[in-house]
């Protein structure tokens, strides 16, 4: 009888051929990777996203060129390039315009409607305004530049440094405004027409101008109104300090700019009464000619004097002593005003200086 081979036997034998085949397969699949790897198994790493930081603008290694349209720079003989870093101003406007002044009205805050320098629509405005910016007032026609500096109409005979030179300007910066869109080969400017001075200003028409001196027997005050006396018996002495002359007072019009506007406007939300920045003598009080309106003068006997226009009403009389905190007045508009305000100045030896350095 022939011998079977046992259940067990079998069980190895098939145990074998199965791990044999697993290994033949594993084998087979290794040399297919080698020769053509799946696409799965390849690995690009992410490209990492670089940093910025604030170094400004950066001219590029390679230039590249840019155009455009040239009736998008009208009277203008050369096309800049538009640029990432470039300023553009926020209408464009290359022409002036006319503006019309209402109930409330500052240089300040038509400057800020049409992002200008204040001195911008001042000089533009100089004869107008008779030299003062106190004789703005509603209704008054104002001539808008189109950019800062001095707009000017060209005359017969002006030459570019002769005008350069009147307006404390530099000729170059004339001709190389792109708003004038001159030729710099042959800058002709024609009579009549309106150019763009950079940076030029002009003299300042100070109405009020100067001290009006203690013992005076009003000679001088009477070059400003009525309002002076003779104030040769004396009277208090300020120590210095200035306070505030409106409880709360705030900048609610123009502001001090030297040789434009010699004071700051303020207002408040809480009283409306005028009061005496420090001691001293009331040399002036009452209307003051050029646009002030109801003013009162103080002179504080050490070389200061304060001014306070545009009051509605008067409390303090020439001739009296003040002290410091005081009442002497009314919050008003009258004189040249577009809205009630305190128009405040500070003086030192007959000269103009910024309030804010002082008061508190």
């Amino acid at each position: 009888m022939a011998n079977t081979p046992s259940s067990g036997s079998r069980g190895k034998v098939i145990s074998i051929a199965l791990w044999s085949l697993a290994g033949l397969m594993l084998v087979v699949l290794v040399v297919m990777v080698l020769i053509q790897p799946p696409t799965f198994l390849r690995f690009t790493p992410a490209t990492p996203t670089p940093v910025i930081t604030d170094a400004g603008p950066v001219r590029p290694a390679v230039a590249q060129s840019y155009s455009a349209d040239a009736s998008y720079f009208p009277k203008k003989s050369v096309v800049r390039a538009l640029q990432g870093h470039t300023v553009i101003p926020k209408d464009g406007r290359t022409q002036a315009e006319h503006y019309t002044v209402a109930e409330g009205d500052s240089l300040f805050a038509i400057s800020k409607q049409f992002d200008l320098e204040p001195e911008t629509i001042f000089w533009a405005n100089y004869d107008t305004l008779n030299g003062s910016p106190d004789m703005l007032s509603p209704g008054l026609d104002l001539v808008i530049p189109p950019t800062d500096g001095i707009y000017y109409k060209w005359k017969k005979g002006d030459t570019v440094q002769s005008v350069a030179d009147t307006y404390y300007a530099n000729a170059n910066d004339i001709l190389q405004a792109p708003i004038n869109g001159l030729d710099l080969a042959n800058p002709v400017i024609e009579p009549g027409t309106y150019v763009m001075i950079p940076g030029g200003r002009r003299e300042v028409v100070q109405w009020f101008q100067g001290a009006i001196p203690r013992g005076s027997a009003g000679t001088l005050a009477k070059l400003f109104g009525d309002g002076g006396c003779d104030t040769s018996a004396g009277g208090a002495v300020g120590d210095g300090s200035f306070g505030n002359p409106m409880e709360g007072g705030v900048l609610i019009g123009n502001d001090y700019i030297e040789g434009v506007h010699q004071g700051v406007d303020l207002g408040s939300m809480s009283s409306g009464a005028i009061l005496a920045a420090d001691s001293g003598l009331v040399v002036y009080s009452g209307w003051a000619n050029g646009g002030y309106g109801n003013t009162i003068m103080i002179d504080h006997g050490n070389g200061y004097q304060t001014l306070y226009a545009h009051m509605s009403v008067l409390y303090a009389t020439c001739g009296s002593s003040v002290y410091q905190g005081t009442a002497i007045g009314v919050i008003g508009s009258t004189g040249n005003s577009t809205g009630p305000h305190l128009h405040f100045e500070i003086r030192y030896m007959g000269l103009n200086d910024n309030p804010w350095n002082y008061i508190y």
